[in-house]
C-alpha cells in the first residue's frame, strides 16, 4: 500500500512540475514578445486560436453521443 501512495505522490509531482514549467515557459513567450513591440499581435493570434478551439469544442460535445469516442474515423465509418 505504501508503495502505491509514494507511486501516486510521484506521479502527482511530476504533472505538477510540467504545469508549472510550461506557465513558466508560456509567461516568457509573453515577455519576449512583449519587450519585441508585438504584444498585440501575440494577443490578436491568441483570440483568433482561442476563439477556433471552442468552437471545434463545441461542436464535437453538440453532435449525438456527446464525449463518447474519438469521432469518425478514416472512410467515414464509425
Amino acid at each position: 500500500m505504501e508503495t502505491v501512495l509514494t507511486m501516486m505522490l510521484i506521479r502527482f509531482g511530476l504533472i505538477a512540475l510540467v504545469v508549472v514549467a510550461l506557465g513558466l515557459a508560456a509567461f516568457a513567450v509573453v515577455l519576449v514578445l512583449r519587450r519585441a513591440g508585438r504584444g498585440d499581435a501575440a494577443r490578436s493570434g491568441a483570440v483568433s486560436l482561442t476563439r477556433t478551439v471552442s468552437r471545434l469544442v463545441a461542436e464535437r460535445l453538440d453532435r449525438p453521443g456527446g464525449e463518447q469516442g474519438p469521432g469518425p474515423r478514416a472512410g467515414g465509418q464509425r
